[in-house]
């Protein structure tokens, strides 16, 4: 019980960072709904084909978003690592199934919080809503700035940048995994990272 109040009071740390007027009432009806998951390596918290109800925050460990194209060959579309929500926003919006799965690539702590519960905090709570918004507008400047570098930079660019905004990511990822994500041949990759070396 210890450590998992611990861990909330770590995430009620990093919305308060971000939305510093949520009041202690927002805080204390917004934790309610709360509870945590913990994932062994490998394991999927969404698969494809699920309707999300909840979301989770990582609070530790690193997970990826995939699908399997025409032929059968898995492309990573984000990595999601502490700090960041798990969750599949178009799907969300509409109830609809994911596209995506969700795997734990580390053993992960998440804490999850029930859709239909942020809602409801949403409409009680301005600050709470605020908070998600600014939540929201940052992934979608992460997805805006990735589409951009597929029309405006080459493979090269792309890596680079990666490396400068990811630099903690580089030795948690495998070639393979990286290389997917920038939308090129793992031995593409392969001969960027010795160039630039």
């Amino acid at each position: 019980m210890e450590i998992m109040e611990h861990e909330i009071a770590r995430y009620i740390e990093s919305i308060l960072r971000v939305s510093p007027s949520i009041t202690d009432e927002a805080i204390d009806h917004y934790v309610s709904a709360l509870c945590i998951s913990r994932y062994k390596r490998n394991a999927h918290c969404i698969d494809r084909g699920d309707v999300q109800t909840s979301t989770g925050y990582v609070l530790s460990g690193l997970v990826r978003a995939y699908y399997i194209d025409r032929k059968g060959s898995e492309i990573n579309v984000a990595f999601i690592k502490e700090g960041g929500y798990v969750i599949h926003y178009g799907a969300t919006v509409r109830s609809e199934p994911s596209k995506y799965s969700f795997q734990c690539i580390e053993p992960t702590v998440m804490i999850n919080i029930p859709l239909e519960h942020i809602r409801i905090c949403c409409a009680r709570f301005a600050a709470m809503e605020h908070y998600l918004r600014l939540v929201i507008e940052q992934e979608l400047y992460h997805k805006q700035q990735r589409i951009d570098s597929f029309i405006f930079e080459n493979g090269e660019e792309r890596y680079k940048r990666f490396l400068q905004e990811n630099p903690d990511l580089m030795k948690r990822l495998t070639i393979s995994q990286l290389a997917s994500y920038l939308g090129m041949e793992r031995q593409t990759l392969t001969r960027i990272r010795k160039r630039i070396m």
